[in-house]
């Protein structure tokens, strides 16, 4: 009898297999693509979203629940990384600002898809049941964001894909239904095939470009240092270029500043020097161009020489650029262009000589700045003559200039009547012989005496000829034919970083044909671009405009939105990629500067004002973070912020601002911040105001207040449901019992902190939260959990796009939590180069910022593992710098550590009973257990104590006591291995072998290399004396690759000479 053919089964065969498996498949394809695409092109959210898109294919493999709802959002997914990675392949120069907010918001919805996925692999069925309601609110969550990014991006659902649920759905009805799926299945594979073909052909561009580029780069030695070409038309000047070129022919590195009144050609001087035979010849490739439009700080122009050299986004630019430039052997030419902008303003203005003085130290580095005005910065020792200060060309050269710009072949007496209308003024010339090259001298002669009469009325008389030079410029035929390029033009004018021909593009300014205005003001010598492709107008010029052409209102708003809407794109560190550090801040400046325009513009109402304070803040926060940027000043509008009468703003800007000046403004600044979103209601303001403060409390070893601060934030947080600050307030709470010896609720803690972040679905603070557990893993003993942890949450940031040695990164913080997981197992091979990835000794010399103390901590760790292993040569070195950066900020808990290394190298020098001084004085002031169990360690070694073994086992006993109160399971071993050297330096042998031989039962199953070979080396000893050859030989060789682990080199021999005599 035949089987009725079921046609549910066949549905549910076809969704099972074609559909789970395939589409999973192409989601990994159409993941890793866009991960490609995200590599090549640097665009920030596009790395994070392939990453996440890759989490979601491989945790929906095991989804046992709701499998159909989340192949529906798989198959959306597919759909949507395919028509982005099409769209990226149209990006051109970079995609607009709203094209990227809609690939943030992708971002922010595929780590909502993720916990909703992951939720349904991993959640029983008891738990589905109980969280059935709020697993509906998720998936519906996700299908509005998803739904949203599809009619952004304007995504065609593929057939493939999409219809596999709704056959599902339906019932076989006949062949022409079988027919539609297995076309379905063809469509697909076709649909992967074009996304692959199309990474085929991107990657292959690529790959041609790259090609191209290493194929220039043999042919140009300079072609890496970016350099502007030689100036073609360059009179006037050559006596300077001697005495430049002939300075930095000399031996000793050349400090020369090329100074002088606006528009007197100083960069067309340094320019000229670069590019002369004998600079070329002495400096090659090492020839470093670097602009300063817009650096209004020492900050500012650190992050400009930082991202120009690719270091920017380290947390410590400063110390990234000195490395990288004390890292090149060869001779080094460092051009700063326009200087003036960061080192004008008095405050501040040491920092910049600061960092121009640490310039100055780097071997081979030659550097000249140009700077408007006749001052020199001080603490720089300048080459000697000074060049004098540049002044206007002499007639001769003027005429050159002249005639070679405009090829005129007019009477001399009228060029030399116009010439002498430019004062000779080099940039005025340029302006002057563009305008006469399309209009004619005798036009451009009866302009200025036609309008001089009316000019004198309005008090033009008063302007310099540089101004009057840029007035008839912008006055000119060329720009009356086209009156929307002056409107270009006020814009480029407060815009000192300029910007590129896309943003401009995207901007829906209300300009037609800006392609146009932009090619006029080029055209005009009002305008040019720059090695990046970015329009820039120069100083003069955009203070002329600003001063005679401001923006109206229909141009400031439009340009204002798209600013604020960059600003926008900082979402706080969770998403603070490379690719997002970079695009931020090319436009920092501009951001800056639009923002502070709004604040002064009449046009501005209330709305507009709020508007902008709220853009100053997300800046503020961005600058906080990256050290890029500065934001003096930002305290001066306190009093216009409290005027506006929005409560919640008036907090989120006191929450802000009081992290600039952390010792003297947090604490009253956030309780204010706090009394304003009382007002509002804002409970996740408070909590994060909250949250600031017991930081802050931390840091001043305040025990109490800091717990009542950050418990407080994490309630508050709950109580508005915002489960990502709950989750990073409960991991700070993990912390602070951490510090203080509470280890089992610490792991409690953190444990909680990772169930909130997982069902907060936020991937960063997660990773956080799988740090703090494996922070307390090692303070218990439990290193493999630890380093499975730290593997795991590395995995996340990974994905995220954040897996740098980032300053802000919590991703440094794993690997010091790594670092210090291999140095208690005594990996100190692996601890070392860890700790060394974390900081270099160099490092500490340059500290700015506070977020460079935890440099200090890798520092120590260095100089132990140095006196562990026996390379004590450069130990008092590292230990000076780390001591020094810890007396700078005032922290006693790392100066304790500092006097605690010194002791084991005094130790390690024979000098027992200086070091043992240093060990009770560390423990009388350690402020935390975990000071205390080390000094307690170190002070009850038997050979310390000089045969003193009561002194000895009242320390020991202290260790035991203490390390059982606060959970460190590790340090309870060490106790009994010390108990076991006293017992048996008192003679009782059978206590001190059960006390060995439970701590190496114990430092065994950690992992602890060293411990484990003085465990059996002792036992060997034991066992020898007791006449048991055999069994102390197996010890012995036990001991060996345990010390070899260890770099004990000693040890290792010493066991050797043992099992030779045995």
């Amino acid at each position: 009898m035949t089987t009725p053919f079921d046609s549910r089964r066949l549905v549910s065969f076809l969704s099972s297999m074609a559909h789970t498996d395939k589409a999973v498949a192409y989601g990994i394809a159409a993941g890793r693509a866009l991960k490609e695409v995200a590599d090549e092109q640097d665009i920030p959210y596009l790395q994070a979203a392939a990453g996440i898109s890759l989490l979601i294919m491989e945790t929906v493999q095991r989804v046992r629940a709701n499998k159909s709802q989340c192949m529906q959002l798989i198959a959306q997914i597919h759909d949507i990384i395919c028509t982005l990675v099409e769209l990226c392949a149209d990006f051109g120069s970079g995609p607009s600002v709203p094209m990227l907010q809609n690939i943030a918001r992708f971002t922010e919805t595929l780590q909502k898809i993720h916990a909703y996925v992951r939720a349904q692999a991993d959640l029983g069925v008891f738990k589905r049941i109980v969280k059935q309601a709020g697993n509906a609110s998720r998936l519906d969550e996700c299908k509005a964001g998803l739904q949203e990014t599809i009619d952004a991006f304007g995504v065609q659902p593929f057939a493939p894909l999409t219809a596999f649920t709704d056959a599902a759905a339906q019932l076989y009805s006949g062949l022409s239904t079988f027919e539609e799926i297995a076309q379905m299945q063809l469509n697909a594979s076709r649909r992967h095939e074009e996304l692959m073909a199309l990474v085929d052909a991107r990657s292959d561009a690529a790959s041609s470009r790259a090609s191209d580029s290493s194929s220039n780069l043999r042919r140009s030695s300079s072609t890496l240092s970016l350099i502007p070409g030689s100036p073609k038309i360059f009179y006037g000047r050559e006596q300077e270029v001697r005495n430049v070129v002939g300075a930095l022919k000399a031996s000793i590195p050349a400090r020369v500043a090329v100074l002088g009144a606006g528009g007197m050609g100083k960069t067309t001087l340094a320019l000229a020097v670069m590019h002369d035979f004998d600079v070329v010849s002495a400096f090659g490739a090492q020839r470093f161009f670097i602009p300063l439009y817009g650096a209004c700080s020492a900050t500012d122009m650190i992050g400009k020489i930082a991202a120009y050299f690719g270091v920017q986004d380290e947390g410590r630019p400063h110390k990234s650029v000195l490395r990288h430039l004390s890292a090149i052997a060869t001779p080094i030419l460092l051009v700063l262009d326009n200087m003036e902008d960061c080192w004008e303003p008095l405050i501040g203005r040491d920092k910049v000589e600061k960092f121009l003085a640490l310039l100055t130290d780097v071997p081979n580095l030659h550097l000249m700045v140009t700077m408007r005005g006749a001052e020199r910065p001080t603490n720089i020792k300048w080459t000697r003559p000074f060049l004098p200060v540049l002044t206007t060309l002499d007639l001769n050269a003027a005429r050159r200039t002249f005639l070679d710009i405009t090829d005129e072949d007019s009477d001399g007496k009228i060029v030399d009547k116009l010439l002498a209308l430019t004062d000779h003024l080099p940039l005025a010339i340029s302006l002057m012989a563009n305008l006469v090259s399309s209009e004619g001298c005798e036009t451009v002669l009866e302009r200025w005496q036609s309008e001089k009469t009316s000019l004198l009325s309005e008090g033009i008389d008063k302007l310099s000829n540089l101004d009057k030079s840029i007035m008839l410029s912008v006055s000119s035929a060329r720009m009356a034919s086209n009156p929307n390029a002056l409107m270009l033009l006020s814009i480029l004018s407060i815009l000192p970083s300029g910007i590129s021909s896309s943003d401009l593009e995207h901007m829906n300014l209300p300009l037609p044909d800006v392609a146009r205005c932009t090619s006029t003001l080029v055209r005009s010598s009002l305008s040019y671009r720059d090695n990046d492709h970015r329009f820039k107008v120069l100083a003069p010029i955009r203070e002329y405009v600003r001063r005679t052409c401001p923006l109206p209102p229909s141009l400031w708003r439009p340009l204002r939105t798209d600013f604020h809407n960059l600003a926008d794109l900082f979402k706080g560190p969770g998403f603070l990629s490379r690719a997002l550090v970079h695009r931020l801040s090319v436009d920092l400046g501009n951001m800056r500067t639009v923002a502070l325009y709004g604040l002064s513009s009449e046009d501005s109402d209330r709305a507009d004002l709020i508007q902008t304070v709220a853009c100053i803040v997300k800046i503020a926060g961005f600058t906080y973070l990256t050290t890029l940027g500065s934001l003096e000043g930002l305290d001066s509008l306190k009093g216009m912020v409290e005027t506006l009468g929005d409560p919640r703003l008036c907090g989120q800007y006191l929450h802000i601002i009081a992290h600039f000046d952390h010792k003297m403004k947090l604490e009253p600044y956030s309780r204010l911040a706090i009394k304003y979103f009382e007002q509002v209601n804002d409970l996740t303001g408070q909590a994060k105001a909250y949250r600031a403060l017991g930081l802050y409390y931390e840091g001043r070893r305040e025990p109490a207040k800091a717990f009542e601060a950050i418990s407080t934030s994490v309630a508050l947080a709950a109580k508005a449901g915002d489960l990502s600050n709950q989750a990073s307030s409960m991991v700070d709470l993990s912390q602070h019992y951490n510090m203080y010896g509470n280890t089992s609720t610490a792991l409690r803690q953190a444990n909680d902190a990772h169930v909130v972040a997982r069902e907060a679905g936020d991937l960063w603070i997660e990773a956080r939260a799988m740090r703090a557990r494996a922070t307390t893993c090692e303070r218990l003993g439990d290193y493999s959990r630890g380093a499975r942890l730290c593997a795991a949450a590395r995995g996340l940031l990974a994905a995220l796009a954040l897996d740098s040695t980032n300053g802000f990164s919590v991703f440094r913080h794993i690997l010091n939590t790594e670092a210090e997981i291999n140095l208690q197992q005594t990996n100190y091979t692996r601890a070392r180069a860890l700790n060394m990835a974390l900081t270099t000794p160099e490092e500490a010399q340059t500290g700015f910022s506070h977020q460079e103390i935890s440099n200090g901590y890798a520092l120590i760790n260095i100089a132990y593992i140095d006196v562990a292993t026996g390379n004590c040569a450069s130990v008092d070195a590292t230990l000076n710098l780390a001591r020094a950066l810890f007396q700078a900020h005032g922290r006693g808990f790392g100066l304790a550590a500092c006097d605690i290394t010194l002791g084991d190298l005094l130790r390690a020098r024979g000098k027992y009973p200086a070091a043992r001084a240093l060990y009770l004085k560390s423990f009388a002031s350690a402020p935390i257990p975990e000071l205390q169990a080390m000094c307690l360690e170190k002070l009850s070694d038997v050979a310390l104590a000089t045969h003193d073994t009561a002194s000895a086992q009242r320390n020991a006993t202290l260790l035991l006591v203490l390390a059982s109160r606060s959970g460190y399971q590790a340090k309870m071993l060490h106790a009994l291995r010390r108990l076991g050297d006293v017992f048996l330096a008192q003679g009782d042998t059978p206590v001190g072998m059960l006390l060995f031989g439970v701590a190496l039962h114990g430092f065994t199953l950690m992992g602890v290399h060293r411990a484990r070979g003085e465990c059996l080396l002792r036992i060997g000893d034991i066992q020898a004396a007791q006449g048991e050859t055999a069994a102390a030989r197996i010890s012995w060789e036990a001991a060996c690759p345990e010390f070899a682990e260890s770099l004990q080199h000693e040890e290792v021999a010493e066991c050797d000479r043992r099992l030779s005599r045995a």
